[in-house]
C-alpha cells in the first residue's frame, strides 16, 4: 500500500555554544550545538511521498532544524595530535518532530517526537524514540563525515540522508529503503570528558538500533542416538532485543525479504590440561516469528507482528526446535558479518536424515568421563543478525558450563546438563581466562568485516622448555583465517608442533585437512591452502576456534603474531608473544694485542666476541674502568707516557659475563735519550754526532752519516738534563751515559 504520505513538523530550541580544545590522547563530549536537515523535494515526489508539512503553517518544508540536548547526548569523538580516532554515540534533539501518516482514512496521525542521531564511525541513523520507535533516515554508505577543528573549537557532522528499511516497511514500500532523500548537517561544541565516545547519556540502551543477544542458554539439553561414535545433542536458546529499534524477523519462503531473520549456531567446547578445544558444533537454526516474551530488561516492547522481535522482548526456541533438521541451515552460505544468506538455503534444504545429521555432533570419547578427568565443559550459541548495527554485532554470543553425566541407556550419548547460569554477550573462549588468569584474550578485527579473539598461554615445564598454547576463535569474520605465524628467536629449537581444529559435517563442502606446521626462517607456521587453491580449503570460518601448539628451549618475549586471511589478501599483526632467542654467553674468540708506541702515536685495542647480543663492554686500565670505553675497540688517539700500563675489557650480556687477557702498553718517549746517530742504541758511536750537534755542525753531522730527521730531533735525544734542550749543560751526563751505557734499546737515564 503507497498512500502513507509523511510530513515533518518541528518545534525549534535553541542551544548556547561552548567548549574547549581537544588534545592529544582526549576524550571529548558534544556539549551543544545545532543540527540541520535539508530534504530534496525531486527526490520525494520521484518516490511518490508528500514533502514534510509545517503542522504550524501547513506549509511543506523540507528544511528542518534542530538543537541539541547536550545533557541527554552521548555523542563524542577521541582525538590524538590532531586526528580524530573515535566518533561514536547519540545526539538527542532538543525539541519534537510531527509526522503526519494516513493510510486510507483522513486525520489518521502518528506522533514522531525526541530524535535521536546515533553515529558509530561511518555509520549513522536517525530514529524517533516516541512514535514509530524506528529509524526514520539513515546515512548513505561513504557520506558520514566527522570533522573536529581545534583552533576554533568547532565540531561539525555531514552526511547524505536516505530511508531506512524500517519506513519501507512501515510504508508497505520496500523499495524505499536506501533511497537518497536529502543531507544532513551538525555543528556544535566540545567539552572534555573522563568517559569514551558513546559512553553516559540516556541510559537503558545503545539507541543504535536492534540489539539481539543470547540471554539464556538452557535449561534443556537433549541427547539423541548415537550414530557410530558421534553422539548428537541440541539445546534451549532464548535471544534478547537490547536495543533501541525492533529487530527484522521475517517468517516467509518467498520473496525477496525470507532471508531476514537470525541464525542461531550451536557449539561445544571442553576446557582439559590446559587446553581449550571446539569439540561440537551444528548446522544453523533459521529464526521464525519472534514470539516477544518479557523478562529482557526494561522498557519492554512488544511489536506483535511474528515478523519483528520488539525492544527488551525475548524469543525461545526449545531444544526440539533447535534439533529439528529440517530447517537447519549450513553455516557455509551465511556471511556472519553483514547477516545476508539464501533463503531458502540451498544446501539441504529440508533434507531430516538420520540422529545426528545437521545437529551438535561430538565425538563419544571427547565426552567420556574415563578419558577426560578434571576437564570442563561449555555449550556455546551465537546469533547472526540481519538488521544490527555494525557497533552491535560483537555481543551475539553466550555461553554456559555442561557437565557430564552417564551414558542414556536409549540414545547410548552421554546424558549432560547445565551448570550454572549463562554468560550473556561473551564468547566461550572468555572461559579459558576466567579456569586460567595466565590466559591473554585479544581481539583482532578485519576492517569492514568481524573479528578474531587470539587467546594463548605460555607453560614453564621446568625442564628448560616452555609449551606454547594459541587458541584462535573466528567469531565473525568472513574473510577467514589461511595461516598463522609465530616468531622464532634465533637459536630457539621448536619440537611438537600441534593443530586441532572441529570437522564439518553433514555435507557441508570445506575440506577437513588438518593444517601442516612447520619451523623454519625464524617462525612457526600452520597453514591451509589458499583459496586460489581451493576455495573450499579448510580455512578457519567464523563460529569455530582452531588451536596451535609447540614446545621450545626458550622462553617467551613480546611478539606480534600473524593470522593471514583467507579471502582478502590481508594479514593481521596480532600483539601476543614469540619465542625469544636462545641465550649465549659471551665467548672471546680473539684476545686484545699489546703495543709499544712512542708519545704521540694512536693506539687501538680490539677484542672479537661470540654469544648472543646484545653485548656490553668495559675496558680497564690497571684495574680502574675507563670512562666511556664501551664498546669492542678502544683506541687512544695520542698515546702518552701516562696511558703505559696493563690493559683488559669484559663482556657482558643477559646470559653472563667474560674477562680478556691483561695486555701491557709501553709508551716511550719521542726519541731516545742520548742516541744521538738515532740506531736505537745508545753507545761510543754516538759521540762524535753529540758534538757536532752541540756544535751545531749540521754539515759534519750528516757527514759521519746521520739523517737531517734526527738532526732535527737534537733537542730531545741530546736533553741529557731535560732542560732546555741540547747545550753544554748536557756534556757530563751524556759521558756519564756513555761511560755506562744502557742496556739496547733504553735511553740515558
Amino acid at each position: 500500500m503507497s498512500s502513507f504520505k509523511p510530513g515533518f513538523c518541528l518545534t525549534v530550541l535553541g542551544v548556547a555554544l561552548g567548549g574547549g580544545v581537544a588534545v592529544a590522547a582526549e576524550n571529548w563530549k558534544l556539549s551543544g550545538g545545532a543540527m540541520h536537515i535539508t530534504l530534496d523535494e525531486k527526490a520525494f515526489s520521484k518516490l511518490a511521498l508528500d514533502m514534510p508539512v509545517d503542522a504550524r503553517s501547513g506549509q511543506a518544508n523540507g528544511e528542518i532544524e534542530l538543537f541539541v540536548n547536550g545533557a541527554d547526548s552521548n555523542f563524542g569523538v577521541t582525538t590524538d595530535s590532531g586526528r580524530t580516532l573515535a566518533t561514536k554515540g547519540h545526539i538527542r534533539a532538543a525539541g519534537e518532530a510531527y509526522v503526519h501518516l494516513g493510510i486510507e482514512a483522513p486525520g489518521e496521525v502518528t506522533t514522531l517526537a525526541d530524535f535521536v542521531i546515533q553515529i558509530n564511525g561511518q555509520y549513522g541513523t536517525i530514529t524517533d524514540q516516541v512514535g514509530l520507535g524506528k529509524h526514520v533516515f539513515e546515512f548513505a554508505p561513504g557520506t558520514l563525515a566527522v570533522k573536529v577543528t581545534e583552533a576554533t573549537h568547532a565540531l561539525e557532522i555531514t552526511g547524505e540522508l536516505q530511508l531506512t528499511r524500517a519506513i519501507g516497511r512501515i510504508l508497505e514500500r520496500p523499495e524505499l529503503a536506501g533511497q537518497p532523500v536529502g543531507s544532513f548537517r551538525a555543528v556544535g561544541s566540545l567539552v572534555p570528558s573522563s568517559e569514551e565516545p558513546g559512553m553516559g547519556g540516556i541510559a537503558g540502551g545503545t539507541l543504535n538500533g536492534p540489539d539481539v543477544i543470547v540471554s539464556t542458554i538452557g535449561t534443556t539439553i537433549t541427547d539423541y542416538t548415537k550414530v557410530g561414535t558421534i553422539m548428537p545433542y541440541a539445546f534451549t536458546t532464548v535471544s534478547c532485543n537490547l536495543g533501541e529499534a525492533d529487530a527484522i524477523w521475517i517468517d516467509c519462503t518467498s520473496g525477496p525479504n525470507c532471508n531476514q531473520h537470525p541464525v542461531i549456531s550451536q557449539n561445544m567446547y571442553r576446557l582439559k590440561g590446559g587446553r581449550f578445544e571446539q569439540i561440537g558444533m551444528a548446522w544453523l537454526k533459521h529464526g521464525f516469528c519472534a514470539a516477544d516474551a518479557p523478562s529482557c530488561g526494561s522498557p519492554y516492547e512488544a511489536n506483535g507482528s511474528c515478523d519483528w522481535l520488539g525492544t527488551h522482548a525475548t524469543d525461545t526456541y526449545s531444544a526440539s526446535l533447535n534439533a529439528q533438521q529440517s530447517n537447519l541451515g549450513p553455516r557455509s552460505e551465511v556471511n556472519p558479518w553483514t547477516g545476508v544468506f539464501p533463503y531458502p538455503y540451498i544446501r539441504s534444504w529440508g533434507v531430516s536424515g538420520n540422529a545426528i545429521n545437521k545437529r551438535l555432533q561430538i565425538q563419544q570419547d571427547d565426552l567420556n568421563p574415563a578419558l577426560n578427568s578434571g576437564a570442563l565443559y561449555f555449550a556455546e550459541s551465537q546469533y547472526v543478525v540481519t538488521d544490527e548495527q555494525p557497533i552491535n554485532r560483537y555481543n551475539n554470543l553466550a555461553y554456559r558450563r555442561i557437565t557430564v553425566g552417564t551414558l542414556d541407556g536409549a540414545t547410548q550419548s552421554y546424558n549432560l546438563a547445565f551448570s550454572g547460569s549463562t554468560f550473556a554477550q561473551q564468547p566461550a573462549i572468555n572461559a579459558w581466562q576466567a579456569a586460567d588468569p595466565a590466559v591473554t584474550l585479544v581481539n583482532a578485527d578485519v576492517a569492514n568485516d568481524g573479528r578474531f579473539i587470539l587467546g594463548y598461554k605460555v607453560t614453564d615445564n621446568g625442564n628448560g622448555t616452555w609449551s606454547y598454547e594459541f587458541a584462535i576463535l573466528n567469531m565473525n569474520a568472513d574473510a577467514a583465517g589461511q595461516s598463522f605465524v609465530v616468531p622464532v628467536g634465533a637459536g630457539a629449537t621448536i619440537t611438537n608442533i600441534g593443530f586441532h581444529d572441529i570437522d564439518y559435517h553433514s555435507t557441508e563442502p570445506y575440506s577437513n585437512i588438518d593444517w601442516t606446521g612447520s619451523a623454519g626462517a625464524g617462525v612457526v607456521k600452520w597453514e591451509t591452502q589458499k583459496m586460489s587453491e581451493n576455495t573450499n580449503a579448510n580455512a578457519l570460518r567464523w563460529g569455530s576456534l582452531y588451536n596451535f601448539r609447540f614446545d621450545a628451549d626458550a622462553p617467551p618475549v613480546a611478539a606480534d603474531v600473524s593470522l593471514v586471511l583467507f579471502k582478502v589478501n590481508d594479514t593481521l599483526s596480532i600483539p601476543a608473544v614469540g619465542v625469544s632467542a636462545v641465550c649465549v654467553a659471551p665467548s672471546i674468540q680473539d684476545e686484545p694485542d699489546g703495543a709499544t708506541v712512542s708519545v704521540g702515536d694512536e693506539v687501538s685495542f680490539t677484542v672479537l666476541v661470540d654469544g648472543t647480543g646484545p653485548m656490553t663492554f668495559q675496558w680497564y686500565k690497571d684495574g680502574e674502568p675507563i670512562p666511556g670505553a664501551n664498546s669492542a675497540t678502544y683506541t687512544i688517539a695520542s698515546a702518552s707516557l701516562d696511558d703505559a700500563g696493563d690493559y683488559d675489557v669484559l663482556v657482558t650480556n643477559l646470559c653472563g659475563n667474560t674477562q680478556s687477557v691483561s695486555v701491557s702498553l709501553v709508551v716511550q718517549p719521542a726519541c731516545l735519550k742520548g742516541d744521538a746517530n738515532c740506531d736505537g742504541v745508545v753507545n761510543n758511536f754516538d759521540i762524535d754526532f753529540f758534538v757536532a750537534a752541540l756544535l751545531l755542525d749540521v754539515d759534519t753531522y750528516t757527514t759521519l752519516g746521520g739523517s737531517i730527521d734526527c738532526w732535527n730531533n737534537r733537542n730531545c735525544w741530546g736533553d741529557m738534563n731535560g732542560v732546555d734542550g741540547l747545550n753544554n749543560f748536557d756534556i757530563d751526563p751524556f759521558v756519564e751515559c756513555i761511560i755506562a751505557p744502557p742496556a739496547p734499546g733504553n735511553p740515558c737515564p
